[in-house]
């Protein structure tokens, strides 16, 4: 094995539709055109490889890597790596949680340098306004009552550069790749390892949020589903049995939220930038506007939460069609 590819995230920026691309086509070893050949495996907490992807079934939702860089075995772990596939040029792991925050301490860092592979990494970015309104639709809402509380507690964790720099301390770390979601994430990944492909899968958009009728039915009666912030579960599988169409969330972050978080990352976002790639220049200049211009958002139209949550008479045929079939399928 000559590299180690790592998709770190960032997480709400298409890591379940990554995921779900890697396992359709580099569950098996997939031989480039030029000769390179990947490979993508998933590891559990326990720092085994898992023999068999749930990807193997229908309606599968991606997980990713679970493994923990706290692990008293790292080094021992990423070691095997190279020991189980070192008939493969290329490995991908993929999970969301390493680009958190403080996550390469000197522990990290020395077992990485242990091992004789490159690193590669590969990160998802999206502007830190539409981050925080599609995390307040998955997290917020059910822990918060006022988006400002929500977006004052978090605006300190979209600094994104600093989540991606934090891996280019370690030695063998030799190339980090990133690109803005907006760009098709599938085909900068390849263009990014110059996999020349000539049959390809490729999922579902990878910029997509939940259906808004089935949040709010879900949102009163959360007791009923259990649905918290840290168990989404229901919503995802709900969302996938009903086959609902995924939309856009409603915006609900006014312009003097957006523009104090966009000040205070605006000189990491500069930096940000530079080191993006963008295949499609039709939508280079607005979404760096998104990340640079703190006056952008001015004209957006706020939604009021309270509306978008609060049930009509015409709600009552939905709501009972998803309880019957909660009822029938996940009881």
């Amino acid at each position: 094995m000559k590299n180690l590819i790592l998709h770190i995230g960032h997480s709400k920026c298409g890591s379940t539709s990554l995921q779900k691309f890697f396992g359709l086509n580099f569950q098996k070893k997939y031989i480039s055109r030029n000769g390179e050949t990947f490979i993508y495996a998933e590891i559990g907490p326990n720092g085994k490889i898992l023999s068999k992807l749930s990807l193997d079934i229908n309606g599968y939702m991606p997980m990713g890597s679970e493994l923990k860089f706290d692990h008293p075995e790292l080094k021992k772990i990423l070691g095997s790596l190279e020991e189980k596939f070192e008939e493969t040029d290329n490995l991908i792991l993929s999970s969301e949680g390493w680009s958190n925050h403080n996550i390469i301490t000197p522990y990290v860092k020395k077992a990485f340098e242990s091992q004789s592979y490159k690193v590669k990494i590969f990160m998802v970015t999206r502007p830190q306004i539409e981050f925080l309104n599609s995390g307040w639709w998955q997290w917020g809402v059910w822990e918060y009552k006022l988006v400002e509380n929500w977006v004052k507690s978090h605006s300190d964790n979209v600094n994104f550069l600093s989540r991606l720099n934090q891996w280019s301390i370690i030695n063998n770390v030799e190339q980090i790749n990133l690109c803005d979601i907006s760009q098709d994430i599938f085909k900068s990944f390849l263009k990014s390892y110059s996999i020349e492909v000539e049959d390809i899968s490729m999922p579902e958009s990878s910029n997509i949020g939940t259906n808004i009728d089935l949040l709010r039915h879900i949102y009163n009666r959360k007791d009923f589903y259990r649905r918290t912030v840290h168990d989404p579960r229901i919503e995802f599988k709900l969302n996938e049995v009903l086959n609902l169409k995924r939309m856009d969330m409603p915006f609900v972050i006014d312009f003097d939220l957006s523009k104090k978080v966009l000040i205070k990352n605006q000189a990491s976002n500069k930096s940000l930038i530079e080191m993006m790639k963008w295949p499609d220049k039709n939508l280079e200049q607005e979404n760096i506007e998104k990340y640079l211009n703190v006056n952008y958002y001015e004209s957006h139209n706020v939604e009021d939460i309270k509306d978008i949550l609060k049930e009509d008479e015409g709600s009552k045929i939905f709501n009972d069609k998803v309880i019957d079939l909660y009822e029938k399928f996940f009881q």
